[in-house]
């Protein structure tokens, strides 16, 4: 799971313990870091798909499952649709 997609859960409101629970769904990888090439990458797709920025961490999230080779699963899959090289779940 992205970093940014683990904050957008764990913001909650979450109890602690609901935290453990679902760290346990998390595949070998865990959370993966937002790294400054990752940063660097989202960037630049923001920049071709444009506004609205309530955008950028559904663009973070997508660039970092294509980063990994990962397919996404989300419920909103209309948020998803226009990024090049991501495939949903």
């Amino acid at each position: 799971m992205s970093a940014v997609a683990w904050y957008e859960f764990a913001r909650g409101p979450r109890r602690p313990e609901q935290l453990a629970v679902a760290r346990t769904f998390l595949l070998d990888q865990g959370v993966i870091p937002f790294t400054e090439d990752l940063a660097e990458a989202v960037a630049q797709l923001f920049r071709q798909l444009g506004p609205p920025r309530r955008r950028s961490a559904d663009i973070a999230i997508a660039v970092t499952a294509i980063a990994c080779g990962a397919k996404l699963l989300t419920l909103n899959p209309a948020d998803f649709k226009d990024i090049p090289g991501l495939e949903l779940l």
